[in-house]
Parts: C-alpha cells; structure tokens; sequence
C-alpha cells in the first residue's frame, strides 16, 4: 500500500529492549501505522538507553566450544599482554558487524575457510555471558534479527568464524581481521 501518511496523530509507542520498555509519545500515521521516529525521540531513546543498568545488555548463556575459548585466551594476552576474553568477545562481534559483514569477498572467504574447519570446533561448550554497551546491544540485535538468529547464536557464530579465520596465521586475506582484531583488544 503507498501511503501518504496525511492522517496522523500523535500516540503513546513503545519500544522493547531486552526486558526494559521504552514509552514515549510519537507521531503515527492512522492509515498504516508508519511511526515518524525523529531526533527527538531518538535523543530521548539514547537518554534512556544510557540511563538503563549495564546488565540489562548482557546476552546470557552464550555457548563457545572448549577449543575457542582458549584461544581467544590466548591471544588476548598476546594482542594486549593480559587475559581479557570478554575483550576479544566483544570486538570479534564488532569485527563481523562493522568490517566482515561489509565486505562481500572477505565475507565468502571467512564462510568457505569455516565451512572447510569447522570440525576443530570442541563439543565441549562453555557458557559466556556477554556484556554489551548499550548501542552495540541494539546493533546486534538487529543483526542477529535480520539473520533469523538467536542473540547467542548470532555471537557464536561471528566468534567462532573470526576466531577460525585468524587461526591460519598464513591467509593474507585475513591479515586485516587480525590487525583490526589487535589494536581493539591492546586499546582495551
């Protein structure tokens, strides 16, 4: 349906995020219900997101093979001389959503060198809790959304492809995830 949303009124919205409600009043239009999300409400939305406690953004429960968590250990203390996992965990993720995900070649070939290793991956699983800023959180939602996943499974499955593709030290094509990867975790 086009819709010129002439016939709007100005409504009470809400927003979940997590289990926290975001309500305020908006502009809607009477024929399709397009909410006109502006500055405004934006401001507001990042004012209450910032006012929120810090683990209303921890995804809970995310299950990484035995295997990667140890190597993320390990090259936490090589990139920033300490073991800091929740470190690597978070700019993995933001590694896939901000630079991978981006580019379709390095995309495909991070997917085939999965695809060709992923039976190094452990059985054996460890349970994470993961701590996102607010943003992130809303960022990663979305993705794992538009990926038709689970929040967990959508952190799992950008962990354990960064963590196989920068596993073959030999790949140029990977270099940059590494680097990338590196100065996040050392700036951590």
């Amino acid at each position: 349906m086009n819709c010129n949303h002439t016939s709007i009124t100005k409504k009470q919205i809400t927003k979940s995020v997590g289990s926290k409600i975001f309500k305020t009043e908006a502009l809607v239009c009477n024929d399709c219900n397009a909410l006109r999300w502006d500055g405004e409400i934006q401001g507001k939305f990042d004012k209450w997101l910032t006012s929120l406690p810090r683990d209303s953004f921890t995804v809970q429960e995310v299950k990484l093979p035995t295997n990667i968590v140890e190597f993320i250990e390990q090259k936490s203390i090589e990139f920033s001389g300490k073991k800091n996992r929740s470190a690597m965990v978070r700019a993995m993720i933001s590694i896939w959503c901000n630079f991978v995900d981006r580019n379709n070649e390095l995309a495909d070939a991070v997917e085939r060198e999965y695809d060709l290793k992923k039976s190094i991956l452990a059985q054996n699983i460890y349970r994470e809790n993961v701590r996102l800023s607010p943003k992130f959180y809303m960022q990663v939602r979305a993705q794992a959304e538009l990926s038709e996943m689970s929040m967990q499974e959508f952190i799992v499955a950008c962990v354990e492809r960064i963590s196989i593709a920068i596993m073959n030290e030999g790949e140029v094509k990977f270099y940059d995830i590494k680097n990338r990867l590196s100065d996040i975790v050392a700036a951590a």
